[in-house]
């Protein structure tokens, strides 16, 4: 049984419950399936205010961590909302779920010698995962140009390869003609970007670096966002409207 698969009813129900100490009883048996497919882990098992829900932060095979709440032999996930209205769900994200840790990634893709960079050097940066064939990429690097002229933004550009058979070949054209080709793949179509006549092993090695560090933070498609925000490293995914971006550039540090 996968995670994906839980019937879960949360919008417009509030669950009232009175606090009494508990006891953790037996895992659910759908979390003890899941358990023995190595679907999820469990990192905690907790208390909550009602004595028959007990609480477990688990973290997916994909590495993101989810709350659960077994209920004698029912797995819930959802909102858990205590009578006075308090979102405890929301408390335990915060305080139970471990934070995710980028800063190795984040490092890793400083010393990347094929990223390409534009902008001020002393501009709030950012990483942006690209794929050659992504249209919403183009999209996100004609909305960025008065961003990067302003001195608004440093962007490193982490070119991936994933939409087409033309991405690598691409990718590498950019690794090795910089910003000029970038320019000329943005704004050209598939059949007209420009294309490396062979791709070094070097290139195709930082490819799939980078497709690795993509997953590695969370990020399911393109164009995709690394920056450091209150001190940690932080990721985001689809195009941003200029509005979100601008409030994006606020925060980084």
């Amino acid at each position: 049984m996968k995670l994906q698969t839980l019937a879960v009813a949360v919008a417009g129900t509030v669950l009232s419950f009175s606090v009494h100490a508990q006891s953790a009883p037996e895992k659910p048996p759908a979390l003890n399936q899941m358990l023995q497919e190595g679907a999820v882990q469990i990192v905690e098992t907790f208390e909550t205010p009602k004595e028959s829900i007990t609480g477990y932060v688990i973290k997916q095979a994909n590495g993101k961590h989810n709350i659960l709440y077994g209920v004698d032999d029912y797995l819930m996930a959802g909102v858990l909302v205590d009578p006075e209205g308090s979102n405890l769900t929301a408390q335990y994200a915060k305080t139970k779920v471990p934070k995710t840790d980028y800063s190795v990634v984040a490092e890793n893709l400083s010393n990347n010698q094929f990223i390409v960079s534009e902008g001020a050097e002393d501009a709030p940066e950012i990483y942006v995962f690209s794929d050659a064939n992504c249209a919403f990429c183009k999209r996100f690097y004609d909305m960025s140009r008065d961003f990067v002229k302003q001195g608004d933004v440093r962007i490193n550009w982490l070119m991936v390869s994933f939409l087409h058979e033309t991405s690598d070949d691409i990718a590498s054209a950019i690794m090795s003609g910089g910003m000029e080709i970038m320019d000329d793949a943005k704004t050209s179509t598939r059949a007209a970007a420009p294309k490396a006549a062979s791709i070094p092993k070097a290139h195709m090695d930082e490819i799939n670096s980078n497709n690795e560090a993509m997953k590695a933070v969370g990020v399911g498609g393109t164009p995709g966002f690394m920056f450091k925000k209150d001190g940690a490293w932080v990721s985001q995914s689809g195009l941003p409207k200029p509005e979100s971006f601008k409030a994006i550039l606020g925060v980084i540090e």
